[in-house]
């Protein structure tokens, strides 16, 4: 858990010093957390479904390292919002919702799938992109 925590913040942090929009870091962000998910699909598992048999003191530091990483996240989204990009009252209950959606590819993803990692990617952002933009949010049922 520590281990890719660890590697998912340094990546995710390579991604925010890149000088991108909002959006454009969004979509890096996205692609670099499934990605990963599905390079590492056992251990993200693990780390993503085991934390609760953590000790104590371990659960605490491993909280901590996630929370550094889903600042990551919400750091993007309030820059999204300061700028105009992104049509959203709540950064940090979003970047939960982005995170866990993403995270679940570990859960169900398996090798030799029909479709490939940047389909799924491609997936996965146009959906969250949809919330984020604001499309749809005005609609009216006929």
């Amino acid at each position: 858990m520590d281990y890719t925590l660890t590697e998912l913040t340094f990546r995710l942090r390579e991604v925010e010093k890149n000088e991108m929009d909002a959006v454009k870091k969004l979509q890096k962000a996205i692609e670099t957390h499934i990605v990963y998910h599905i390079s590492n699909l056992n251990m993200t598992y693990v780390t993503d479904s085991e934390i609760r048999s953590l000790t104590n003191e371990n659960y605490k530091d491993i909280i901590k390292k996630r929370k550094k990483y889903e600042n990551l996240f919400i750091k993007i989204l309030d820059e999204g919002i300061k700028t105009g990009q992104f049509d959203i009252k709540d950064s940090k209950r979003t970047t939960y919702a982005i995170l866990h959606m993403c995270t679940g590819v570990s859960y169900w993803y398996k090798e030799g799938e029909s479709l490939g990692v940047e389909d799924i990617v491609d997936i996965y952002s146009k959906f969250a992109y949809g919330g984020l933009l604001g499309l749809g949010c005005n609609r009216t049922e006929t």
